[in-house]
């Protein structure tokens, strides 16, 4: 058997390396690799086949995501599943609740709203999550400490936030990106009962996605304004058309428990992180100003993205 080392692929390759055929000759776009599998540098001395340093993963190339939700309750492992978080990258997961009708994983939500990857979808609530419930309840108990308060907004619309929040719900996931992520993205869409009675008041429920990152720190889920996601942000347009606000109609509430009140429709969070760091991602949902009328988050469709992302965090719909 030959020796592939020397074999005439091989030694054309390592002729275009180092130098003496021109880049344009066809084994001048490819690569090869030392003894260890690394990659061999270039005559511009960057890697010849564009691994990143040390990594060994490819730079700048769709990450295939994993389905693993079939079959999903409300264990913490099944929270991760139904988002479509299934491999290595799960370092952990925690979740705290006054009450554990709080969250879950449902196949469909009212009459409109289906999973965005998969068969299942995460839900979290300030009351209970089940479609059937009364949302002008909602009171589960417990108080906590606002996780990210925020001032008087600038426009006026509603107040400071408090000290203390209430009926609050937490998914806290330790993550490991994968060497070849530039960064991540998650879909979400957030429903209230407090609209439109309670808009710009300080009745103002709120979702938030919290990143603890070598390059960011804070909420990464908001509108163009960098308004938190809650009943006063841009986004929030899934409602009657009659009552202004930017809405442009309800139909996509039907069957949700949530008709006659508003939502976002499904948005779209992206990030940017280091491929290989450590960090942590955590999704709060809570009461502000008393405990009463529900609201709720429905999340999925969790993915690493291998192309280049912008290096500030956005949000879409």
């Amino acid at each position: 058997m030959s020796n592939p080392r020397f074999s005439s692929s091989y030694l054309w390759q390592a002729l275009c390396v180092a130098g003496l055929l021109s880049l344009a000759a066809p084994a001048c776009t490819t690569s090869i690799a030392d003894d260890k599998g690394g990659a061999v540098q270039g005559p511009d001395g960057g890697s010849s086949n564009g691994l990143r340093d040390g990594g060994g993963a490819a730079e700048n190339l769709p990450i295939e995501q994993t389905i693993c939700d079939d079959n999903v309750g409300s264990a913490e492992a099944d929270i991760a599943r139904a988002m479509e978080l299934c491999d290595d990258s799960l370092v952990s997961i925690t979740i705290s609740a006054s009450n554990s009708s709080q969250y879950g994983t449902v196949a469909s939500y009212g009459q409109s709203y289906t999973p965005k990857s998969g068969a299942a979808m995460v839900t979290l609530a300030t009351g209970s999550i089940s479609a059937s419930s009364d949302k002008d309840q909602g009171e589960v108990g417990g108080l906590a400490a606002h996780p990210q308060p925020l001032p008087n907004p600038s426009d006026g619309c509603g107040t400071a936030d408090p000290s203390q929040v209430l009926d609050m719900v937490k998914v806290e996931l330790q993550l490991k990106a994968p060497l070849g992520a530039n960064g991540f993205q998650f879909d979400f869409n957030f429903l209230s009962a407090e609209f439109p009675e309670f808009h710009c008041t300080e009745f103002d429920d709120t979702f938030l996605a919290v990143l603890q990152s070598s390059g960011v720190s804070g909420n990464i889920s908001f509108d163009e304004n960098n308004n938190v996601i809650s009943i006063n942000t841009g986004f929030f347009d899934v409602c009657d058309s009659s009552y202004g606000l930017g809405c442009t109609g309800d139909s996509q509430l039907s069957g949700t428990g949530y008709e006659g009140r508003g939502g976002t429709g499904w948005l779209t969070t992206t990030a940017p992180i280091v491929g290989g760091e450590e960090f942590s991602l955590t999704f709060y949902l809570f009461d502000e100003g008393d405990p009463v009328l529900t609201s709720q988050v429905l999340l999925d469709n969790f993915k690493w993205i291998g192309e280049e992302v912008d290096d500030d965090p956005i949000t879409i719909d």
